[in-house]
């Protein structure tokens, strides 16, 4: 495959958490929502692999807690 793929991977997670943040800043969607936090979760989970993959440790650090929020409110709603 592309051996640049964890790029492409990173780009995706980071358009994910910005329609999030765009989602929740212009009140096009709440944070109490499945969409909301499955954007989080799908673009740390995205961002968290890139990360790994170019070895960036403190962004893999906080791709994992973010995906950990994400995934706890989720599992809340």
């Amino acid at each position: 495959m592309f051996d640049e793929a964890h790029e492409i991977i990173g780009w995706i997670g980071m358009v994910l958490i910005l329609v999030a943040y765009g989602g929740i800043s212009l009140e096009f969607m709440t944070s109490a929502t499945f969409l909301y936090q499955g954007l989080n979760l799908a673009g740390a989970s995205a961002l968290l692999y890139s990360a790994a993959k170019t070895k960036l440790y403190p962004v893999v650090a906080l791709n994992l807690v973010w995906a950990i929020i994400a995934i706890v409110t989720i599992v809340s709603l």
